[in-house]
């Protein structure tokens, strides 16, 4: 399990539409957009330059863009590499009518090929086949490594869609967002993730950030921007820890 420290200082975004603007990327609502006024965008975000900063990673969340590339630049602004990717499509919906994935919720996370020590800047340019491309959120920082979560780790939906019902039966139903809860447990070492994973909580302070979950055994992927809720522990031996997590994605 990768989890995000937001690093970001400031960004912007070429072909800006004035009513959808670059920093709509920074809240921590992912339906909040940024449009661009066509196809594409070169989005360009210098990251803090405290004592300490670093960075392995950025996040894209709710986006149509198809494809992209990054380019990453260091502390004296020297090209560190580029790299063109494919924009994961894994959590597209499916048309349940023709069968075919449609454009829907689409999340992206990619690690730097070199780990920054120190400050650093990060050009993404991202391109659409749709007519006009959104961005819903972009986080960028040092992507933490922690232990999976144990099998059994649940996804259930929280549906926030309003439905009254009349006194002569009929039922109006006001559609909207159905948003992932997330919640499971993971055994880690005290001294090892258990504690580092208690000084993020304190860290994040209730705010939002990127997740990302790996099955090694399948491959398989999952990604969330959500908020971690308060962790509970228990220590089922003199050297193990034990963590119930939970996160509410954010939309």
């Amino acid at each position: 399990m990768r989890v995000l420290y937001d690093r970001i200082n400031t960004i912007s975004a070429t072909n800006e539409n004035a009513s959808f603007p670059d920093d709509n990327m920074l809240t921590p609502y992912q339906g909040q957009l940024f449009k661009s006024t066509n196809t594409t965008s070169v989005i360009t975000i210098n990251s803090v330059t405290t004592a300490g900063v670093n960075g392995n990673a950025f996040y894209i969340g709710n986006t149509n863009a198809t494809e992209g590339s990054y380019s990453l630049y260091d502390d004296t602004n020297t090209l560190v590499e580029t790299v063109s990717f494919d924009v994961d499509n894994r959590d597209s919906l499916i048309d349940i009518i023709t069968g075919t994935k449609r454009q829907g919720f689409i999340e992206h996370w990619q690690l730097f090929g070199t780990y920054q020590p120190a400050a650093f800047k990060l050009v993404i340019t991202l391109t659409t086949t749709a007519a006009t491309l959104y961005v819903g959120i972009i986080r960028t920082g040092l992507a933490d490594h922690f232990t999976n979560p144990n099998y059994g780790w649940q996804q259930n939906i929280i549906d926030t869609s309003i439905v009254n019902s009349t006194n002569i039966g009929a039922t109006y139903i006001l559609n909207r967002d159905k948003i992932r809860v997330f919640n499971g447990d993971f055994i880690a070492m005290p001294n090892d993730d258990f504690y580092k994973f208690q000084d993020l909580y304190y860290k994040l302070q209730g705010q939002s950030t990127a997740f990302y979950f790996v099955d090694d055994g399948t491959s398989s992927r999952q990604m969330c921007f959500g908020k971690l809720q308060q962790p509970s522990s228990t220590f089922p031996s003199f050297e193990l820890g034990n963590w119930s997590i939970n996160i509410t994605e954010e939309l």
